[in-house]
């Protein structure tokens, strides 16, 4: 059976520390290809996809809102990436942060098996489990996976069963628009679209003629899902804060983080990635410039939250980041 190649389309904004073990991450389960634009980062996350680039590890470019005088920083990288040869030689795109782990339970774990397993589907839109503080305060340098564990139940409260989706996504004519969580598919094939979950049931027709981003994820952690470390340590959320987000740039505030500190249960089913994850990671460091350059970004990276833990602007936040945590 042919081999598929799988091409993940991001956006970076100061994600230095964190992006060697995503992409060793993403590696591991069979990812072939990156595309990666970054905006406007004072962390060394751009010297690194530079470096990665230079290794031919990744596909970076800086994002061309850079240039344009927008904000639009997702929908604007998404508009561009199909016209680079990555995006267009490959069998699947998946549109993912580097805040966010694809975890399959299927054959080897690999992406390969998971759309072997459901014969090779136009889409397979997973369910995101959010992970929180975990009352990790402090920024640590080590391996995301390892250090946040407690997350939402994935059954999910009855009041609050709708949780969003990210997507691995066939390029065929079929799919009108790439976005952020899930394709736009062309009117004409909505009858004979193969869309699954990520327990390997179709998704419900008003999901696939609807443009919702989520849906309820009762039942749908079967086979595979997606582990979001959307908060990760008290320090790091103090800079993700300060940073701004690539969708809506007023979205990141107190709100955002209680609402997404999920803590009621404790999984630890990505460990069995972690050999590979680690295999990858030690190939990546094993290049000096780059292990320089990820020492470089830790130290920028608590370099910034101190000055932002010493500003008064930021005192408020800074506490009730605390509070939470320790909660």
């Amino acid at each position: 059976m042919k081999k598929n190649t799988f091409c993940v389309v991001t956006c970076v904004k100061n994600e230095g520390p964190f992006l060697l073990e995503w992409i060793a991450y993403c590696k591991g389960i069979g990812v072939t290809d990156f595309l990666i634009f970054s905006n406007d980062c004072d962390d060394l996350s751009a010297e690194i996809l530079d470096r990665l680039d230079d290794l031919g590890v990744v596909r970076h470019l800086p994002n061309p809102t850079g240039f344009m005088n927008s904000s639009q920083h997702h929908r604007t990288a998404l508009t561009y990436a199909p016209l680079h040869k990555e995006f267009q030689r490959a069998d699947y795109i998946v549109i993912i942060d580097c805040d966010e782990f694809i975890f399959s339970k299927i054959g080897d774990g690999t992406l390969q098996s998971l759309v072997t397993s459901l014969d090779e589907p136009d889409i397979i839109s997973l369910s995101e489990l959010n992970f929180g503080f975990g009352h990790n305060l402090e920024f640590r340098d080590g391996l995301v996976t390892q250090q946040f564990r407690r997350s939402r139940d994935k059954v999910p409260p009855p009041e609050k069963p709708r949780r969003g989706v990210k997507s691995i996504v066939r390029r065929t004519d079929k799919i009108k628009e790439f976005s952020n969580h899930r394709p736009v598919v062309d009117p004409k094939f909505f009858n004979e679209i193969k869309w699954y979950d990520g327990s390997g049931k179709p998704m419900p027709m008003r999901f696939v003629k609807n443009h919702k981003r989520g849906i309820n994820c009762q039942g749908r952690y079967e086979k595979a899902w997606l582990n979001h470390y959307t908060l990760r340590s008290g320090e790091s959320m103090l800079a993700k804060l300060e940073r701004g987000d690539a969708v809506r740039q007023n979205r990141l505030d107190t709100q955002y983080f209680k609402n997404r500190d999920g803590k009621e249960a404790e999984y630890s089913d990505i460990d069995a990635n972690l050999d590979a994850t680690q295999a990858e990671l030690d190939r990546l460091k094993s290049d000096k410039t780059l292990a320089d350059l990820h020492e470089k970004s830790v130290l920028a990276h608590k370099a910034k939250i101190e000055k932002l833990k010493s500003d008064p602007k930021f005192k408020t936040l800074w506490q009730e980041i605390v509070e939470t945590v320790h909660g």
